[in-house]
């Protein structure tokens, strides 16, 4: 029954998501929150007169209906209390209350994930691009989100599933309603190889002014956004402005200057995009920004670890002190110069300088461990 009342909760119009929040929090259960009367829901926090006419109407027969479809066609329901909420999400403004799934749910936590956005009428170059850097960033093990529009979107989502990895179509219509229509079979093995998400219920339509709300969940829920192409007026140009007020980095692939489609990532280098001209670039920038996540994965598989040099900064001699390192067990540096067969001063001005760069933290008695 706690679904129920969730979806009650979160479906009152004019109800903010702090609101929301408190009200869960101070209650205890969404249960407790349906039950309130007046004077409790007020002595929990201020609520506007909206809000409280909204609380104190306890028709469910709508919350029923979402319900009722979730159960038929397979749809999960997570609140942003779910530990299977990304945890990236909470930290926007506004982040949905409660988030419609359909697919891998485990895929929503993913850490290092990458969002791909641009225009629905791409250049043949943009197709590619869309394409290429969806593949390799896939093929990095980076989960690749966009929103399975036609254009850049769909290219991009392409790209990861061509690669054996994994990608989040994000979508502004509920999760049972294909849209654009001919990206049905590309919905389907979507679901196959991650999810489909929206914060609108099943069967809700599209509309156009659902979009620019969806875009701050797919900028949200990644560490960076990644803008192949868009012309003066794109959608693109809200995710990535959206992207940059969260704080995160948005890079721009050059374009023509006489192309109408290269408007939106020309002026976004302008404002401070960075400039990529290869997947590697932002797994650089990553990796900078990121690299005890980046750091953990790429020193997963051994073939990777020799990129991880130039891509961490670190030496050869560094490299084969990480390796040795984990984040549960401390090593003692005598362990280490046996492991490396390296000298007690080489380790130790190698130690030295991964801790400069926060990498490795020194723990009493000269035992080390991954930060």
């Amino acid at each position: 029954m706690e679904k129920l009342y969730c979806i009650w909760l979160s479906t009152i119009r004019y109800l903010k998501y702090e609101t929301f929040r408190k009200l869960y929090e101070f209650f205890g259960s969404f249960k407790a929150v349906y039950e309130a009367d007046k004077e409790q829901l007020l002595n929990c926090t201020k609520l506007t007169p909206m809000e409280l006419q909204g609380l104190l109407d306890k028709d469910t027969r709508h919350a029923d209906e979402i319900l009722y479809q979730c159960d038929k066609t397979d749809i999960g329901i997570i609140s942003c209390f779910d530990e299977n909420y990304p945890k990236l999400l909470l930290n926007i403004y506004n982040p949905p209350k409660v988030l419609y799934i359909k697919g891998n749910v485990r895929e929503l936590n993913k850490l290092v994930t990458i969002n791909v956005v641009g225009s629905r009428l791409p250049t043949t170059y943009g197709n590619k691009m869309g394409f290429k850097f969806g593949y390799e960033l896939a093929s990095e093990g980076l989960t690749v989100v966009s929103g399975m529009a036609r254009g850049i979107d769909s290219q991009s989502h392409r790209g990861a599933l061509k690669a054996g990895g994994k990608t989040v179509a994000v979508l502004g219509n509920g999760c049972n309603v294909v849209y654009p229509p001919e990206n049905a079979p590309l919905m389907e093995i979507i679901l196959n190889n991650g999810c489909v998400i929206s914060e609108y219920p099943p069967y809700d339509g599209v509309t156009k002014y659902n979009f620019p709300h969806r875009n701050r969940i797919m900028s949200g829920m990644s560490l960076g956004t990644l803008v192949v192409e868009g012309a003066r007026r794109s959608g693109t140009l809200i995710t990535s402005r959206l992207a940059l007020e969260q704080g995160k980095s948005v890079y721009c692939i050059p374009g023509n200057i006489d192309n109408p489609n290269s408007f939106v990532t020309n002026e976004l280098i302008k404002d401070g995009g960075i400039i990529v001209t290869s997947p590697a670039d932002i797994i650089v920038d990553l990796t900078a920004s990121y690299p005890e996540l980046m750091l953990e994965k790429i020193l997963k598989d051994e073939q990777k670890v020799a990129e991880s040099n130039k891509l961490a900064n670190v030496t050869e001699e560094q490299r084969q002190i990480l390796y040795f390192l984990n984040k549960n067990t401390p090593v003692h540096i005598d362990e280490i110069c046996k492991l490396t067969g390296k000298s007690i001063g080489a380790v130790t001005q190698n130690l030295m300088m991964l801790e400069i760069s926060k990498l490795v933290v020194s723990m009493p008695g000269r035992y080390y461990i991954l930060k």
